[in-house]
């Protein structure tokens, strides 16, 4: 497609609707301030050793509007991982004494205050390239590495970046999103100078994304040397799925540059969406387990996984599957081209000259499912036995405990809720949301401009 240009002042708009006026980042910033007080008080009071700063993108000068607020608290390495988490909750709580416990690698405490979301996180204090006991240890300095480093056109840069991943669906590196953290944006605006920059050089790449040319020691589909850990790629988390996306979004954007791509406000509704596809669903509902996303979601892709690996082997004819989760409960809806399979399966045995075709012959003739055979096809020998189930509700009943969902899921399935309901599941929330999805998004209702 041809390349169009991006019209003068398009990103003003962009940046005056998403960018925090400077009253509400010295608010934020009021807020932390004494929050952080507060803590450094409760540590002096009860003899720890520990320390406080502001973390994230608020800290940095990146943060979009509305913003949480992320203080941790840098404990010695002195202490246990038992006595952090335990010293972490006390302090959190001290401050926020209704506050609600969340779980990541280990607890922290979460809570709001003047209408903004407020995380007290525990973590050790480390030094550059000297190692992590846990892996939010690194987070204070990413911090310190970048304050100073953006200046504010450099940080307008970035808050492009964002919201245009955001748009796609590929913002942040939480397991659900496999995606960039707002710390990798910030390192791609440093090395490319501007938002424009780096996705025009995303709209030719080819192959995966590499900053650093000279290293070869990860084999992720981007690769972000950590500048404060030589070890680590910081953009492990990206997901081949969302450089590929964040490929054809670049395309898409050059191709008919539109704020639609920055806009995830007001998402338009999809249009002529077509229901009727002739194709045959099976939807499989559970009760959310109580675990948090970084656990849920990967066993949720496990479990689609092996569904496609199943369906594989036993030639079931599945076009799509979705999962879907909301508050209360996951949904993994199964599309197939058809309802179900022949009475009648070619069980294809050895070549004519093994030894074993005598016992293969044997074995399936005096089976009570035997229907005929054996015959010669293409140098090995061939029965056709009759199926005991035909219809793929069936077939997945009988071999659901045999498909592995994950430690969770799999405790959890033996009560799911198993449906063929074509009219049901054609309401369903599950069913809406995958009719509509679009990844990489195209700016709302405009044609494509084409050579």
């Amino acid at each position: 497609m041809e390349k169009q240009e991006v019209p003068e002042g398009m990103f003003e708009g962009v940046i005056s609707r998403y960018l925090p006026d400077p009253s509400e980042i010295d608010r934020k910033k009021g807020i932390a301030r004494k929050l952080m007080d507060n803590l450094d008080s409760e540590i002096r009071k009860r003899g720890i050793k520990a320390d406080t700063i502001l973390v994230g993108s608020i800290a940095r000068g990146t943060s979009l509007k509305n913003s949480d607020i992320d203080i941790f608290i840098r404990f010695s390495s002195d202490y246990s991982r038992e006595e952090l988490e335990r010293h972490g909750l006390e302090l959190g709580f001290s401050i926020f004494p209704k506050a609600v416990p969340r779980y990541a690698e280990h607890p922290y405490v979460s809570s709001i205050l003047e209408d903004t979301k407020v995380d007290i996180v525990p973590c050790y204090r480390i030094e550059v390239n000297s190692g992590t006991i846990s892996s939010v240890d690194r987070t204070p300095l990413h911090t310190i590495y970048m304050q100073g480093k953006l200046d504010e056109s450099k940080i307008k840069e970035v808050v492009l970046l964002k919201l245009f991943l955001k748009r796609q669906g590929i913002y942040g590196s939480e397991l659900r999103t496999e995606g960039f953290s707002g710390y990798v944006c910030e390192l791609i605006i440093l090395h490319f100078g501007s938002f424009l920059n780096f996705l025009e050089h995303i709209s030719t790449l080819q192959g995966k994304l590499i900053l650093d040319q000279r290293e070869k020691r990860f084999s992720s589909p981007v690769v972000i040397v950590d500048p404060v850990d030589s070890s680590r790629n910081a953009a492990a988390a990206v997901s081949l799925d969302s450089l590929s996306i964040l490929k054809a979004a670049s395309r898409l954007f050059f191709s008919n540059p539109d704020e639609d791509f920055f806009n995830f406000d007001q998402v338009p509704e999809k249009k002529n969406v077509f229901p009727e596809r002739g194709t045959h669903l099976l939807s499989m509902k559970m009760k959310r387990p109580d675990i948090v996303d970084d656990i849920l979601y990967p066993q949720m892709k496990l479990a689609c996984r092996k569904i496609k690996d199943f369906s594989k082997i036993n030639e079931l004819p599945l076009m799509n599957i979705f999962p879907y989760v909301d508050s209360e409960s996951i949904t993994i809806l199964m599309e197939f081209s058809s309802p179900s399979l022949p009475a009648i399966e070619k069980r294809v045995g050895p070549p004519a000259g093994n030894q074993n075709i005598v016992a293969f012959i044997t074995k399936h003739m005096e089976s009570e499912d035997y229907a005929r055979g054996p015959y010669v096809e293409e140098g090995r020998i061939v029965i056709e036995l009759r199926r005991k189930y035909t219809q793929f509700h069936d077939i997945f009943m009988e071999n659901m405990n045999h498909i592995n969902f994950g430690k969770n899921l799999n405790r959890l399935k033996i009560k799911s809720i198993i449906s063929h309901n074509q009219e049901e599941i054609k309401k369903s929330d599950a069913y809406n949301v995958f009719l509509k999805e679009e990844r990489p998004y195209l700016s709302s209702g405009k044609n494509l401009k084409k050579k």
